[in-house]
């Protein structure tokens, strides 16, 4: 009889599937489509490597051999301000427009990186003596433009990173003859502004859930053998350099 009755159950209940493998592996290989905002420093001036290209082209590679098929596509351009990049300059279109038409037309894994402030430190002060008052209103227009760049990036789906300034006053710059109207007392303001504007990026960033990528934590732009003449640029191995840094920021999303 409970033979019976065994039997009868396991019938009622359908015969028994069997064990599924689970999968040995979740990497994610879809391939990564990189977007870089910025000036020189990410355009990759002063590179006197024979390839050039700066720190983006230092990262295909290295993505390339986690996710084929990837994509960095470098839109930054020498000299431009954070209002550049929103309106354009020098007969170019603005990259905004074009970082967000790239980022919605690609498939696989979006992001976008953002290093932009330098040049609007440089220009405040060596075309001008600005009050305080002018110092307020620069931050006010950073922190609008950084907004809008953050918002338009975010509104794309894709995975922002942006870089905190580096000072722009230590280094070689002051004695390199670059900025030969910008005083003494001037770089001490310009310094004390570039803080500022990093507690806008700050702020800024964990408004948006962006990646702080810490270059000022580095020792390159203080650093003479990595840096070229001018002491603005990085030389080749500063850029290998800045390649490291940005790896690090982007690896756990490249390799997972």
């Amino acid at each position: 009889m409970r033979m019976i009755l065994l039997a009868l159950l396991l019938a009622a209940c359908g015969p028994i599937a069997p064990l599924t493998p689970m999968p040995t592996s979740t990497l994610d290989v879809r391939p990564i489509t990189i977007v870089a905002l910025g000036d020189s420093l990410t355009e990759g001036d002063k590179d006197d490597s024979p390839e050039g290209g700066g720190w983006p082209r230092r990262l295909q590679p290295l993505i390339d051999a986690h996710r084929p098929g990837s994509r960095v596509i470098n839109l930054a351009r020498a000299g431009w301000t954070s209002t550049d990049l929103l309106s354009g300059a020098d007969g170019e279109p603005n990259q905004i427009d074009r970082a967000v038409a790239e980022l919605r037309q690609a498939n696989g894994v979006k992001v976008a990186t953002v290093w932009i402030g330098a040049n609007d430190l440089f220009y405040l002060y060596e075309f001008g003596d600005p009050t305080p008052q002018v110092e307020q209103r620069d931050l006010d227009r950073f922190t609008h433009n950084l907004d809008t760049i953050m918002r338009r990036l975010s509104e794309t789906g894709a995975r922002v990173f942006i870089a905190l300034l580096h000072n722009p006053s230590q280094g070689l710059v002051q004695t390199s003859g670059v900025f030969m109207s910008t005083s003494a007392e001037e770089w001490v303001r310009m310094s004390k502004q570039a803080q500022r504007y990093n507690e806008i990026i700050r702020a800024t960033a964990a408004k948006y859930g962006t990646v702080l990528v810490d270059i000022p934590a580095t020792k390159i732009f203080i650093t003479p053998a990595l840096m070229f003449e001018d002491g603005i640029h990085p030389n080749a191995r500063g850029y290998d350099e800045l390649a490291r840094v940005w790896w690090n920021a982007l690896r756990d999303m490249v390799t997972r």
